[in-house]
């Protein structure tokens, strides 16, 4: 059977900040988030795959390990990230410094008291493009009691598949070294081991940080996404000695099942599941979901801490407080129904096509929309304590683009295998039922 996908722009939604309390948690951190984490770990974990197909982007002189630790989740970078987003998002402001006087009130204020609109966070007029703080003064604000001593930031403003984790980790990935590598340096410095991320609308804000606190977490991250054909739920495993001997996802009502390692290796990968592998799961309902790994010396570890990640139609959240039964822990000598490990059904065998091909990111452009002749800043700085540490790249844009009447779509055809048989551009205008699709 052969079936066609028409892929259209996404409509806005807006992100409110998130509580987080255990590794993890956080109801309302966007699942994109979550997925573009996932991803950047994925990519340190191989960078030989990640930057396979960068060809002429990345320059000559660019060096990266083949292999590094992961960056671990930070809820005050979180919180630096998605207020920052929140301020500067509805104004498409792409700054590191700060477009106004950040009050000191709101590192105590967010996110219950303001969730950083201007009349609350700013002591000044906002205006776009001006400097009135660097972007480590807020870092420090939100992250006072943490140890952190190198700081990193990566900003992406997006109006096409802002929801779509591979393709706004392919913007970062294949930037045009030519213009700037920093966003692809940022992701891919072995310096950093901390993250956190902000979402609104187009906006995208990853906040990096180095800690020598030890952070000792083999689930690294864990998340659903999609690569515009097909949805996986996947999780990041990392050790410096043990090696992953099972990865399972338990799903509330599907139960659980096996997860194949797609990138990297045992001791440092991303493992997969294509949900179409898994029965009577509708993207449509809302399922809960746990990972568990079982490590080569026979450990089980769940991520999230507590509770259960999200997948489907959950009104924009990510996390619920609700528990579900391990498939892996032996059962105790007393134990309820719950608490019986549930067989995991065996991973199916499947290799997924590079997530950070050129082709995958080539095949996501599918509308040109009205602009006009705009002046673009891209700026991303490294900094420390150590002068010798700090990398500054700046480069000014001048881009003019022809207004486009025609909105132009993409239709791709594909076999039941997800062989790509055919491709079509086509009006937009000729499929007026059509809605836009996230992904």
């Amino acid at each position: 059977m052969k079936y066609s996908i028409a892929l259209l722009l996404a409509a806005c939604i807006l992100t409110l900040p998130s509580l987080a309390f255990g590794y993890g948690e956080g109801e309302t951190i966007p699942m994109v988030a979550r997925a573009v984490h996932l991803l950047t770990n994925a990519a340190r974990a191989d960078t030989r795959t990640a930057l396979h197909d960068c060809g002429k982007n990345c320059k000559p002189d660019e060096k990266y390990l083949a292999s590094m630790p992961p960056l671990y989740w930070s809820d005050c970078l979180e919180k630096s990230s998605q207020m920052y987003a929140n301020l500067t998002g509805p104004f498409e402001c792409p700054d590191h410094d700060s477009p106004c006087t950040i009050k000191k009130s709101i590192y105590k204020d967010y996110p219950q008291n303001c969730q950083g609109q201007t009349s609350c966070t700013c002591a000044n007029s906002f205006k776009c493009g001006a400097s009135f703080g660097k972007y480590t003064e807020r870092i420090e604000g939100f992250c006072a009691k943490e140890p952190f001593d190198l700081y990193g930031e990566n900003i992406l403003y997006t109006h096409d598949f802002y929801d779509d984790a591979v393709f706004l980790i392919n913007m970062w990935l294949h930037e045009d070294g030519n213009i700037t590598s920093g966003h692809r340096k940022n992701l891919l410095n072995p310096k950093f081991n901390q993250a956190g991320y902000g979402i609104y609308k187009g906006a995208l804000i990853q906040d990096l940080a180095h800690t020598k606190k030890s952070t000792p977490l083999t689930i690294t991250a864990g998340a659903s996404f999609s690569d515009g054909i097909n949805q996986y739920i996947g999780l990041h495993f990392y050790h410096d000695k043990q090696s992953v001997k099972k990865a399972v996802v338990h799903l509330e009502t599907q139960g659980c099942y096996e997860l194949s390692l797609q990138i990297g290796t045992s001791k440092n990968g991303l493992y997969l599941i294509n949900t179409k592998d898994i029965q009577s799961l509708s993207p449509a309902a809302c399922t809960s979901f746990v990972f568990e790994v079982q490590s080569d010396d026979g450990t089980v570890v769940q991520y999230p801490s507590s509770g259960s990640l999200l997948y489907g139609n959950c009104a924009q959240k990510s996390w619920s407080s609700k528990s579900l039964s391990s498939c892996l822990a032996p059962p105790k000598k007393s134990y309820s129904v719950d608490d019986i490990p549930v067989a995991a059904i065996p991973a199916k065998p499947f290799k997924i096509e590079n997530l950070f091909s050129e082709h995958r990111r080539e095949r996501q452009k599918t509308a040109q929309y009205k602009t006009s002749p705009n002046v673009t800043k891209d700026v991303v700085t490294i900094t420390s304590s150590s002068p010798s540490d700090a990398e500054v790249v700046t480069k000014t844009i001048t881009t003019t683009t022809e207004v486009v009447k025609v909105r132009q779509c993409q239709i791709v055809t594909y076999d039941e295998n997800d062989n790509v048989v055919g491709t079509e551009i086509v009006d937009c205008d000729q499929y007026p039922n059509q809605q836009p699709q996230t992904k």
